[in-house]
């Protein structure tokens, strides 16, 4: 299995216009399990897609907390793919 993770934590509206992307990652790498780490807003809206297997919330306020919340997943699982596309 491909484990793939997906930074998308910009605002809501480019979120949106990403959708079909991660519709297609998902469609086009079979048997993959997509982790996307989003903002607190984004996260109302991407929980609906049933193509994203797991979300990390990211809130920019306190950046250490969630570091040391996600630790282990953000550093111990191996990714096969990571994808960054938060325009930063």
């Amino acid at each position: 299995m491909d484990k793939i993770i997906i930074f998308k934590s910009d605002m809501i509206g480019d979120l949106i216009n990403f959708s079909p992307c991660l519709k297609i990652i998902k469609d086009n790498i079979k048997d993959s399990r997509i982790t996307l780490i989003c903002s607190n807003y984004n996260f109302k809206v991407a929980k609906n897609y049933s193509y994203v297997d797991e979300f990390i919330i990211f809130n920019r306020k306190n950046i250490f907390k969630n570091i040391f919340k996600n630790f282990r997943k953000l550093f111990f699982t191996k990714y096969n793919y990571l994808f960054q596309f938060d325009g930063k």
